[in-house]
This record gives C-alpha cells, sequence and structure tokens, in this order.
C-alpha cells in the first residue's frame, strides 16, 4: 500500500537525470498495459466535456468504488496523467478524440444536410405539379369565357359602353374622352351605334390595323363631324383614291380636326391615279384647323410634290408633316421642308405673342385679386372695429345697470331701515303714554 501511495502523489520538485533514467523502465510496462487493457478508450468514453485533465480525479474515484480488478489500472492512468500532463502520449489521445467528435458532428451534419435536400426536392415536385394542375385550370376556365362571350349577344356590350358615356355625360367627365377599337372588329354598323352614342365630343379616335376599305368613311367622317374628334388615326389600313373624295370634302367644312394620320395607305394606286390626292390637297389650301398631317408610304408621285409644296405655300398652319418614301425630287422636298420650317416659325411667333397676353391677363388677374383680397380685409378691418365698439358699448351699459340696480337695491335697504326705526318710535312712545296714564 505504500508503493502504491507513493505512486498516487503528485511531485512538486523537478526530476533530475538520474531519476528520469531510473524512470524510463517502469514507463514502457506501463503503456504495454495500458495498450493490452485500451485504457484510454474505455476509462473516457462517457466523457462529454474535453478537459480530460480536470476530471480524472472524480472518474478515478468512480472507478476504484465500481470494479476493484481494474483498481491498478485506474490508478496508473490517474498517476501517468497527474505525474506528465504534458506528456505527447496524452496530446495524442486528446487529438485522436477531438477527431473523433468532429468525424461524428461532420456525419451528422452530412446526414441532416441530405435529409433537407430531399425534402426540398419532394417540395418542388409537389410545387410543379401543383402548379401544372393550376395552369391547365386556369386556360380552361379562358377557354369557357371566351364561348360565354361569344354566345352572349354582341349588342349587350356596346349598350353598356353607350350607358358609360350617359353616366359620363350626367357627371360632366364627357371632355377630352380618347376611344380605341384596337381590341375589336369594326362594322359600320357598330360605327353607327357610336356615332348615336350621347357624347358630345371624343378627342382620339384610333381605327389603326384594322383593314377597312373605302366602304366605311362616310360613317367614319359622320362620326367625327357628330362627335367633334380632334385625332384621327386610320394607318395600317386598305383606303384607296376613291375615299379621297369624301375627305376632300369633309376638310374643306371641317374645323376641329387637327391630325390626320393615313399612313400605310394606298391613296394613288402606286402612282397611277394622282388628282384624288391633288384635291385633297386643293381642299387643305383654306383649312386653318389641321396642324399635323401622316401621308407616308402613300405612294405619292412628283405631281403630288408640285401640289403639296403650293398647299404648303397657302396653308400657314400646318406644322408638322411626313412623307417618307414618297416619289418627290430634291427641289421638291426643299421647298416642303422651308415652308413648313417657315410655318413652325409663326406658330412658335404666335405662341409667344399668346404666352405674353396669357401672362399679362395672369398679371392682371394677380393684382385684381390682390387688390379685392386688401378691399376684402379692409371692410373686415371695419366690420370687426364696429364689433368692437358694440361690445364695448354693450359692456358699459351692463355695468351702468349693474350700478344703477346696486343703489336702487342699497336706497329701498336704506328705506327699509329707516320705516323700522319709525316704527320702533312709534311703538316706544306709545308704551311712555300708557305708562304716565
Amino acid at each position: 500500500m505504500a508503493k502504491n501511495n507513493s505512486s498516487v502523489e503528485i511531485p512538486t520538485d523537478v526530476p533530475k537525470k538520474k531519476d528520469i533514467e531510473e524512470n524510463i523502465a517502469p514507463e514502457c510496462v506501463q503503456n504495454e498495459i495500458l495498450e493490452q487493457y485500451d485504457i484510454f478508450s474505455n476509462a473516457y468514453a462517457s466523457s462529454d466535456n474535453l478537459s480530460f485533465v480536470d476530471s480524472e480525479e472524480d472518474t478515478s474515484s468512480k472507478n476504484l468504488d465500481d470494479s476493484k480488478n481494474k483498481n491498478i489500472l485506474s490508478l496508473t492512468v490517474h498517476n501517468i496523467i497527474n505525474v506528465y500532463p504534458n506528456n505527447e502520449r496524452n496530446r495524442e489521445f486528446k487529438k485522436y478524440k477531438q477527431k473523433k467528435i468532429e468525424e461524428k458532428k461532420k456525419k451528422e451534419y452530412e446526414e441532416e444536410r441530405e435529409i433537407i435536400e430531399k425534402k426540398k426536392k419532394i417540395y418542388e415536385e409537389k410545387r410543379q405539379k401543383k402548379l401544372e394542375i393550376y395552369k391547365i385550370e386556369k386556360k380552361k376556365k379562358k377557354l369557357i369565357e371566351k364561348q360565354k362571350y361569344n354566345k352572349e349577344n354582341i349588342e349587350y356590350n356596346y349598350l353598356m359602353i353607350l350607358n358609360y358615356f350617359e353616366y359620363l355625360m350626367q357627371n360632366g367627365k364627357h371632355k377630352d374622352i380618347y376611344f380605341s377599337f384596337y381590341d375589336m372588329y369594326i362594322s359600320p354598323m357598330r360605327l353607327y351605334y357610336f356615332a348615336n352614342a350621347s357624347v358630345d365630343q371624343i378627342y382620339y379616335l384610333d381605327l389603326s390595323r384594322k383593314w377597312m376599305s373605302d366602304n366605311y368613311i362616310s360613317i367614319i367622317l359622320e362620326l367625327c363631324s357628330r362627335k367633334k374628334i380632334k385625332i384621327l388615326n386610320l394607318s395600317y389600313n386598305k383606303i384607296t383614291f376613291n375615299g379621297l373624295e369624301l375627305f376632300s370634302k369633309f376638310l374643306s367644312d371641317n374645323k376641329t380636326l387637327f391630325c390626320l394620320n393615313l399612313e400605310n395607305n394606298d391613296l394613288t394606286n402606286k402612282g397611277k391615279n394622282v388628282d384624288e390626292m391633288n384635291k385633297l390637297f386643293e381642299s387643305l389650301k383654306n383649312n386653318k384647323g389641321i396642324k399635323m398631317l401622316n401621308l407616308s408610304n402613300t405612294n405619292m408621285n412628283k405631281s403630288n410634290g408640285d401640289m403639296l409644296y403650293e398647299m404648303l405655300e397657302a396653308n400657314k398652319s400646318i406644322i408638322e408633316m411626313n412623307f417618307e418614301n414618297s416619289d418627290f425630287t430634291r427641289e421638291q422636298n426643299c421647298k416642303i421642308i422651308n415652308y413648313l420650317i417657315r410655318n413652325k416659325k409663326i406658330w412658335l411667333k404666335q405662341a409667344d405673342i399668346e404666352k405674353e397676353e396669357n401672362d399679362k391677363m395672369e398679371k392682371e388677374e394677380s393684382y385684381m385679386r390682390a387688390y379685392y383680397m386688401s378691399v376684402e380685409s379692409s371692410i373686415i378691418e371695419i366690420e370687426n372695429r364696429e364689433n368692437r365698439r358694440n361690445l364695448n358699448k354693450m359692456i358699459y351699459i351692463d355695468m351702468w345697470r349693474e350700478e344703477i340696480k346696486q343703489k336702487e337695491l342699497k336706497e329701498e335697504a336704506i328705506l327699509e331701515s329707516l320705516e323700522k326705526e319709525h316704527e320702533h318710535r312709534i311703538k316706544h312712545y306709545r308704551k311712555k303714554k300708557k305708562k304716565k296714564k
């Protein structure tokens, strides 16, 4: 037992070289014993913390109580760790244990990650199936709605639009209405419905890309004259030179339309029938309403160019014009551009003059408003003064009335006191007379 106790105690002094040489043999024996019994793996298998050196005394005491056979081995382990806390074998054991713990954590993390990825894949597959089902149902619903719309009466939709126009007219929202037939099939009957609608003014009417022929022009121009349309877009249709007669008659009288777009319409039958286009330009000579004109890709010829610059020479109201892809000469193009520049300058001068006049009017209005405001403020001040005076008078009158009341009350009190004294004296006098008798 003495030997065991000597082995358990921790030396305080550093061992000398001779002592180290003597201890080499027992260390080898102890290492063999540890390898045979695998002490390091069994002694610390249940420990969760990595601080092995601090918890060795507790583990050794438990092992001594549990089994007598492992008593010597646990003491040797305790002795080795306490005597040689910086032993290389202990360090290797710690590193080995840390590696095992890290490997376990990595395995657990990888397993969790695989489980999460599997769940994600399952969720995405379910989601894609649901999306496909939803798309199919949506397409079916759209087809059903289209079929229902086609089965219904087409005139009902136009009657609803007319009711909406009536609502706008009643509420004073009928000015500057924008209307487009872009998503609708055009027929003369439908245009007739809109011509008879209860709307005073439509600002912009878009009838482009409808493949309309010359049969529609009379109805369209009637609609323009009734509804006072300002911008008319008839580009990319099938209008020919036969329909220009109606346009020339309409433009000679109408003063509300200021923008006309006839782009990509074969108005000259590829340069063969030019007379109707020239008549259109003659009707525009005296028209001061139109300011923008688009005649690009209409197959105009040189004779049309001569009439066009003659029209621009007489008409000073057209500011913008598009005549792309027209068979004009260079001189004709220069003349047309010069006349357009002249008209633009005139328009800018008129705009500046109107702006100056508007500025003057605004200044005069601002002065008049300031004058009216000053007059109103002075009137209000006078009224306030009069009201204050009246209030002061009323206050003084109330004070005088209160003073008069107080005086009257005092006089009444004095009179009552005098009457009481008089009565008291009379009574006293009568008593004296009775006593004398």
